[in-house]
């Protein structure tokens, strides 16, 4: 973290991303003078079913009863914070609120959002936020609430009131931050530089990014035992080990065991990776070039989609791939796979929103 050279390619490094991420927006803009229409067409299959969707809103809920942790839910903190250390419950109780969240907006948004209903919304999302009891789940309600409600037609003057208001939003969330590393869960060191530091690490990953191209650049030494390796236990997660036997583990366990210099059977724990680190890790200098241009070409590939969910399903796993590990959301791809075949197969319509409902 304190070596300049280092310091310098990373900065580059996301620098030439935000940049070409600034000006597929522009060109987006020029090409759109108008917000996207989505048609006027009814929603087919499983998902308008609300009975099941409910279900699916209330899952986290029902699965914390149903494994005996309720009383471990009674304070907020993670899961560790908690007393929880199995990461099978953990990893599918993660899976079970992203599919929460996108169910409840599903049925929030797709009626006209009125004071009571903001109720709702309010009481939902603290509920999530307390079960989660971490500050990555905040940010991500608040982007899609956002996308969500901005897929309606608005008027111009809402519009200009959410470009007011979004920033403090933001700053809301800074400050959440800030209170949750010195009060909820205090660092050895609650000054202002050590908060910040840490501010950056959970929301940019710039430790574990500046990590894997010391290893890789500077030392010489691989972190994966050949190249692609982690790319293939991601795309092929699905395939048993019994099937596989010298299957990958996931990205984050081999990042861990090189920063701990041990093996990957005795981690202690797993460190968060990042989309930018990982292209390194698995393609080395050609991975400099797949991080900065494969997120401009997912987002083009995502504005393409005329279905609200589909994006919404595309904008979490975006943001997965820059801040989190994308092992643990693989169930969103298995999600955007059943709705494509409910839609083709079981109704002929498609799984879009009706935009007149969307206020």
């Amino acid at each position: 973290m304190e070596s300049e050279s280092i310091a310098f390619i990373y900065d580059m490094y996301i620098l030439v991303s935000i940049i070409l991420l600034y000006c597929y927006a522009r060109s987006y803009d020029r090409r759109k003078s108008k917000y996207k229409k989505y048609e006027d067409i009814k929603l087919n299959g499983l998902f308008n079913n609300r009975i099941f969707l409910t279900i699916v809103i209330v899952s986290p809920i029902i699965y914390i009863i149903l494994s005996g942790k309720m009383t471990s839910y009674l304070i907020y903190a993670s899961s560790g914070g908690r007393g929880i250390e199995d990461t099978g419950f953990t990893t599918f109780l993660s899976m079970l609120i992203l599919f929460s969240i996108y169910a409840f907006c599903y049925q929030f948004f797709t009626k006209p959002v009125t004071k009571g209903r903001f109720l709702i919304l309010l009481l939902y999302s603290f509920a999530i936020s307390w079960i989660n009891g971490k500050r990555f789940i905040i940010a991500l309600m608040l982007i899609v609430y956002l996308f969500f409600y901005t897929r309606s037609d608005l008027s111009k003057k809402t519009r200009k009131k959410l470009e007011i208001y979004t920033p403090f939003l933001f700053v809301a969330l800074v400050l959440f931050s800030y209170y949750y590393l010195v009060v909820i869960k205090p660092l050895s060191d609650v000054s202002f530089n050590s908060v910040y530091d840490m501010l950056r690490v959970d929301f940019g990953r710039d430790d574990v990014i500046k990590y894997v191209i010391n290893k890789e650049l500077f030392q010489k030494s691989r972190i994966l035992d050949y190249r692609g390796e982690t790319f293939l236990s991601t795309f092929l997660t699905f395939v048993p080990r019994a099937i596989w036997p010298n299957k990958p583990y996931p990205h984050y366990m081999y990042l861990t065991a090189s920063i701990l210099g041990t093996s990957i059977d005795k981690l202690p724990a797993g460190t968060t990776p990042s989309w930018f680190e990982m292209c390194i890790a698995n393609c080395s200098w050609l991975g400099f070039v797949i991080g900065i241009v494969f997120i401009p070409i997912l987002c083009k590939w995502c504005d393409r989609l005329k279905s609200i969910p589909y994006q919404m399903l595309m904008l979490v796993f975006i943001i997965v791939l820059v801040t989190q590990s994308t092992d643990a959301y693989v169930g969103f791809l298995v999600l955007i796979i059943v709705q494509f075949l409910i839609a083709k197969f079981i109704g002929k319509g498609r799984l879009l929103f009706n935009n007149k409902k969307c206020r």
